[in-house]
């Protein structure tokens, strides 16, 4: 069998197969509801390349270091929620439609592969109310916005523990995501960046509704994907 290549992103996807043209299928999702493919859409043929979409979780393809692993970061997640408030997460701080700073800077420290710390946190809403401040005329409109940014980390500051569990639990949650992932593989694909065999890009995960609706609840993704996704040369601006 002969394979194809093919690159509309950053990652290059391998396709074992003879097939001269390929289908990429996607669930479709309308108010939170999946929708999959139904049994008679797609019929086999060998002019059709149609990879495998629905990921069905394989034991054998887990090893123990990794079953392990998952266990345990999934166990510290669970006893640092218990008693865990959200207070703390403000819609300033986690909306972005009114700021979103703290979800900014998360995403921020995965396009530079760095690691999330309170500190850092605080050193990124100093730096965007200096940045903010700068684009403004006026001493009264420049300081009232660096009061502004001072006044979201002096709540970092009064809430730091419970920022740096929701750090921890991001931690955990991630690191248990990573070990799953290492078990995922697809059956006649194959995936690499910049020419270096990689993991593919994640799954997502659905879960039936009280009436038996699947509903998608997360997307997992490899953090070295996520991190060279967003990174893509040809986006760079």
């Amino acid at each position: 069998m002969t394979t194809t290549t093919t690159t509309p992103n950053r990652i290059t996807y391998k396709a074992k197969t003879d097939a001269p043209l390929g289908i990429a299928v996607h669930t479709e999702i309308t108010h939170g509801v999946a929708h999959g493919v139904t049994k008679g859409a797609l019929k086999p043929s060998k002019n059709v390349f149609v990879p495998q979409h629905e990921y069905k979780a394989e034991p054998s393809t887990y090893s123990k270091e990794d079953r392990d692993a998952t266990e345990h970061h999934l166990n510290a997640a669970e006893a640092l929620m218990k008693n865990h408030t959200t207070h703390h997460l403000t819609p300033e701080h986690i909306d972005t439609k009114k700021g979103g700073h703290f979800t900014t800077y998360l995403n921020r420290t995965t396009r530079r592969g760095e690691t999330a710390s309170v500190e850092g946190y605080k050193k990124h809403l100093h730096d965007e109310g200096e940045k903010a401040a700068g684009k403004l005329k006026t001493a009264a409109g420049q300081e009232k916005t660096k009061s502004k940014f001072k006044s979201l980390s002096d709540h970092v500051d009064k809430n730091a523990h419970h920022f740096q569990r929701s750090l921890d639990i991001r931690h955990h949650l991630g690191q248990a995501t990573e070990h799953v992932l290492r078990g995922v593989k697809h059956p006649d694909m194959e995936t690499s960046i910049d020419g270096k065999k990689s993991a593919g890009e994640g799954i997502v995960l659905q879960k039936k509704d009280k009436e038996g609706k699947m509903r998608p609840t997360t997307k997992l993704v490899p953090v070295k994907v996520s991190n060279a996704i967003l990174n893509n040369p040809r986006f760079a601006k």
